[in-house]
This record gives structure tokens, sequence and C-alpha cells, in this order.
């Protein structure tokens, strides 16, 4: 037989009232929840843009060196020691922070970062290494991130760690590579003469490259 029912309209045992206190905590809790979600995806993205406001500058020739020996790392693997490959990329890291307002920042930062993985695991500059080893330190800064897949890459960009590491390969990495195959060294790789548009007249005009006999 059922027991009597609670007095005062009293909630079963077992069960809780909903109060107002309550109400009003549970939704002061899920607001700063939704606050602080936000001001973390804020600063993330913050993380993630040029400091234009840091405007533009000359590298100093170690920092110079550091983004060049990071070019040959990037670039085709048939190009390296090659003179020509690595005066263009220098030329490429030259003027984005001369004219591209934040990169100045972001290819010093880049350099300090390189040669400070470079030291502590060889005890020397990342310009002073060879290329082999030059490879293997930039897979051991790009390989965890890559293979984190894509909640642990989001999860690794919450750290400062792993925004100095997506940086490296957003703005410097992608940077590098961009304006060396915008050269005129680069176009020549992809299998123009000349840059699109840059023919002597209609005649000498570069339209795709012609497929190879057999291909």
């Amino acid at each position: 037989m059922s027991g009597p029912e609670p007095a005062g309209g009293a909630p079963p045992r077992g069960r809780t009232r909903l109060t107002r206190r309550v109400f009003l905590v549970a939704l002061a809790g899920a607001a700063a929840a939704v606050g602080l979600a936000s001001l973390v995806r804020a600063r993330v993205h913050r993380a993630f843009e040029l400091d234009a406001s840091s405007g533009v500058g000359v590298l100093a020739d170690p920092e110079l060196e550091a983004l060049v020996a990071l070019g040959e790392v990037l670039m085709p693997s048939r190009l390296a020691g090659d003179t020509k490959a690595r005066e263009t990329m220098r030329e490429v890291a030259r003027e984005l922070a001369r004219d591209v307002p934040g990169y100045h920042l972001e290819f010093r930062r880049a350099a300090a970062l390189l040669d400070e993985r470079s030291r502590a695991r060889h005890g020397r500059a990342f310009a002073a290494l060879p290329l082999d080893a030059r490879r293997a330190l930039v897979d051991e800064l790009f390989v965890p991130m890559l293979r984190a897949g894509p909640i642990g890459r989001r999860l690794r960009r919450l750290l400062p760690s792993g925004q100095e590491i997506a940086r490296l390969w957003r703005f410097v990495a992608q940077g590098l590579l961009v304006g060396f195959y915008s050269s005129a060294l680069g176009w020549r790789l992809v299998g123009y003469p000349v840059p699109p548009g840059s023919c002597a007249g209609l005649a000498d005009y570069q339209g795709p490259p012609a497929p190879r006999a057999g291909s």
C-alpha cells in the first residue's frame, strides 16, 4: 500500500524541485560556458591572423638564411643546392617582409623557432644544418599536427605550441611556396617557359604546357 502524499505539495522523495534559484544558477552556468567558448574562439581566430599593426621591415641576415634554409626543404629535391633557387627564395622572403604588413614579425618568429629547435637538437643554427637534418627537423614540427586529424588539430591549436606550428605552416611555409612558384623560376618548374602574360607578343603567348609525348 502506498504511503500518504507529502504534505504541502512537496516533491516526491528522490525528485528535486526546480526552484527559481536553481534555474538562475543553471542559466548563469550555461551563459558562462558560452562566453568562455566565444572567448576561446576569438583568441584562436586572432592567433591565426597576420599582425598587420607590426608593420614591415628588413630581416637580419641570420633570419633570412633560416628562411632560405626552410625554403630549400620545401622546394623540389632536384633543386637542392641550386644557387638560382636559393636566391629566388631569398628574394621572396625579403619582399614579403619588406612589403606585406605582418610578415616581418612572422618571419622573425619563424626563424627564432627554427633556430631554437635546431640548437636544442643539434647545437647549431637551422641554416647550418645539412639538408637531410633540416628535413628531419621540419618533419618533427609538422608531422604530429598532420597526423592528429581534424579534431586533434583543433585541440592542438588551443595551445601556444600548436599555434606556433600552425602559423609556421600557414604564413611562413605557404607564403614562401606561393612566392616561389609565382616567380619566373617557379613557373618554369611547372612547364611554362615564361609566366603567363609575360610574352613579347601574341605569337609568343604561353598557354598551358603541351602534353608530353606518350603521356
